[in-house]
C-alpha cells in the first residue's frame, strides 16, 4: 500500500479540509482527514467531498477515545482560569461539557464509505473493530511515540506505523503511560530492529535533506504537517501563516492549555497564563477551550493562535 507513497500529509484537525487534502492528493502526497471530532454525517460528507475533486486514494484518521473522570474541584478549578477569556469574548461562563464519543459511527461511516486506509491516534481500537474492519481489507495504520507502543501497534495486526517523534508539531499520540519524549532518529533506531512493519517518519521534517535523513536509517516514508500549513492550498487564516513562518525550531514548547493533552505548538499570552492555572485532562479541556478556538477565528487575536 505504501511502496509508492513518497509523503502523507499529516492529518491536522481544524486544518485539513476537503480542499486541502485533495489538493495534498493531487500533488503526489497521500491526503488524509483529520477525523478525530467529526460526526458520522459530518465525516461521510467530507469523504464525498474529496471524492468530487480527486479519484486518488487518501486516509481518515480517528481519535481512540477513552474520557477519564472529571472531579468537580478540577473541573471548577479549570473554569475558573478561564474565565477572564470568556468575557473578552463575550462567550458564555457556562460551556457544554458533555462529551459525545463518535467514534463507533465515525468507524462505520468509513465503512459506508469504503475508505480503505485509516490511521489511528491516541491508542488502538478494539480487536471487534479491528477484525471488522480487516475483514473490509482497511490497511489500518497506529500511531506510536516509543518503542513499546510500536509493539504494541504491530501486535495488534495492523499494516503500518506512524513514528511521531518529539519534534512533532501538533498532539502527542502517546496511549502508554508514562509519556516519554523520544526524538525521531532515536525512536527509528530503537524501532527498526523490532518490527518489520512499515514505518512512517514524522517530526520537524522541512526539508529533502531532513527526510532523506530518515530514509537512510530505516524509514519507508514520510508524514508531514507544519510545512505544508503555509502552502497556498492550506485554508487557516494569514496570521497564523505569518506567525510559523516568523517561528524558528527553537520557538515552539508543549502546551497542554488548549485540549489537556500535550501539543507540540507556539507558546501565546494565553497559554503562558493557563499553564500556571488548573487543566482539565483530556478532552474536557478541549471543550472548555473550543468556543475561544472557535470565536478566534474571526477575532485573529495572536493571543490565542493554536499552532
Amino acid at each position: 500500500m505504501l511502496d509508492k507513497v513518497k509523503i502523507i500529509q499529516a492529518p491536522m484537525s481544524g486544518v485539513t479540509t476537503p480542499n486541502f487534502v485533495a489538493a495534498s492528493c493531487e500533488a503526489g502526497a497521500l491526503g488524509f482527514i483529520a477525523g478525530g471530532y467529526a460526526t458520522k454525517s459530518e465525516l461521510k460528507l467530507a469523504i464525498q467531498e474529496i471524492r468530487m475533486k480527486t479519484v486518488k486514494p487518501f486516509g481518515v484518521n480517528l481519535f481512540v477515545q477513552n474520557p477519564p473522570l472529571l472531579s468537580k474541584e478540577v473541573f471548577t478549578n479549570a473554569c475558573e482560569a478561564l474565565q477572564s477569556d470568556y468575557t473578552k469574548l463575550n462567550l458564555t461562563a457556562s460551556p457544554n461539557l458533555h462529551f459525545e464519543n463518535h467514534f463507533n459511527e465515525q468507524i462505520q461511516a468509513v465503512i459506508e464509505e469504503d475508505v480503505k486506509i485509516i490511521s489511528f491516534t491516541f491508542g488502538l481500537p478494539n480487536q471487534t473493530i479491528i477484525d471488522k474492519l480487516k475483514k473490509q481489507h482497511v490497511f489500518l495504520i497506529g500511531t506510536a511515540t516509543t518503542k513499546n507502543e510500536a509493539l504494541a501497534i504491530a501486535h495488534a495486526g495492523f499494516d503500518a506505523i506512524v513514528l511521531q517523534g518529539s519534534e512533532a508539531g501538533g498532539h502527542r499520540g502517546t496511549f502508554q503511560m508514562p509519556f516519554d519524549y523520544v526524538p525521531l532518529h532515536q525512536l527509528i533506531r530503537e524501532t527498526r530492529p523490532l518490527v518489520t512493519l512499515p514505518l512512517i517518519a514524522a517530526g520537524g521534517l522541512m526539508t529533502a535533506t531532513q527526510i532523506q535523513e530518515v530514509l537512510n536509517i530505516g524509514a519507508d516514508t514520510v508524514q508531514i504537517g507544519t510545512a505544508l500549513l503555509v502552502a497556498k492550498e492550506c485554508e487557516i487564516p494569514i496570521a497564523y501563516k505569518q506567525a510559523i513562518l516568523n517561528s524558528t525550531e527553537h520557538s515552539t514548547t508543549f502546551i497542554t492549555a488548549y485540549t489537556g493533552k500535550p501539543a507540540r505548538g507556539l507558546p501565546t499570552a494565553f497559554t503562558n497564563r493557563i499553564a500556571e492555572n488548573c487543566i482539565a485532562p483530556y478532552p474536557y479541556q478541549y471543550l472548555l477551550t473550543r468556543d475561544i478556538l472557535k470565536a478566534n477565528q474571526t477575532l485573529k487575536n495572536p493571543d490565542y493562535f493554536f499552532i
